[in-house]
């Protein structure tokens, strides 16, 4: 198994915290330098033992790494690409973890430099926490991972990440930028988007009512707000695609209610009994 000499985390939040965290217990890595901006954070990472050294200077940071990991927010991952690049040594591998991918990817392989290569990915092992305190060595256990291949990416650096991400235990799937980001917005954002339409939709002097129900399906409205923003922002067409979609099923129930329609109603709620109990067991 190799283990590389160093690599270095932009981003030590929950999933560049986690992934320094598996990279360290899966001795994957040397040395694992980690970027950011706010030195407690780092501080704590390095407590934790998520990175070995703190770098607030991004050249340091990116300094003879072999491969660079972008942890960041959707909306600041291709300025960080274009800024590693600039530092990079030749041979190194850039790897994001956002979760949206094709103007990411597209963008940052017109940017990339001869010598440098990059390889979109997005680990599907979030939560509605965020930061280094809620990281985990785990988080990636059994997860799905994606990476987003095209016609530039290059074949033994695609070898390479994925056998880093199967290293860490997730379970890696390789398709294409589009397909990735047709696929998130039905089984990720769309979700999002929904529990957070639904908090606006209770009366706030009815949650203190709020049981099971309600508490689950509106949890993931609790993430990092800036965080949704640039994913809705990066992958427009298609949530806009999904809330469609979406609007159009909840219009079938509502026809079948306001009709006093017994049968269309046990119909579709029995079809979505079983469809979930087939796919997500």
């Amino acid at each position: 198994m190799k283990t590389y000499n160093k690599i270095c985390i932009i981003g030590v939040g929950l999933i560049g915290g986690s992934l320094g965290l598996a990279l360290k217990r899966h001795k994957i890595a040397s040395h694992i330098a980690g970027f950011g901006r706010n030195p407690s954070r780092l501080k704590e990472a390095k407590k934790l033992g998520a990175i070995d050294s703190c770098h607030l200077n991004l050249k340091d940071a990116v300094k003879d790494s072999d491969i660079i990991v972008i942890a960041t927010p959707v909306g600041k991952i291709a300025g960080f690409a274009r800024e590693v690049f600039r530092y990079a040594k030749k041979g190194a591998i850039v790897i994001d973890t956002g979760s949206t991918k094709s103007s990411i990817v597209s963008l940052i392989e017109r940017m990339k430099p001869p010598g440098i290569n990059f390889v979109g990915c997005h680990p599907l092992a979030g939560s509605e926490k965020s930061g280094i305190r809620h990281a985990s060595s785990n988080l990636f256990n059994n997860s799905h991972c994606i990476i987003a291949k095209t016609k530039k990416t290059d074949e033994v650096s695609l070898k390479e990440v994925l056998s880093i991400w199967e290293r860490v235990k997730a379970k890696v799937v390789i398709m294409s930028p589009d397909a990735h980001d047709r696929l998130l917005a039905f089984i990720s954002h769309l979700p999002h988007v929904l529990s957070v339409a639904l908090v606006h939709t209770v009366s706030s002097n009815d949650f203190k009512f709020a049981a099971g129900g309600l508490t689950d399906t509106t949890r993931i409205a609790s993430s990092e707000p800036i965080m949704w923003r640039d994913i809705c922002l990066t992958n427009k067409a298609n949530i806009l695609k999904a809330i469609d979609n979406y609007k159009r099923n909840l219009d079938k129930i509502a026809q079948h209610i306001r009709t006093s329609d017994a049968s269309g109603i046990l119909r579709e709620f029995k079809r979505a009994n079983e469809k979930r109990s087939i796919h997500l067991r």
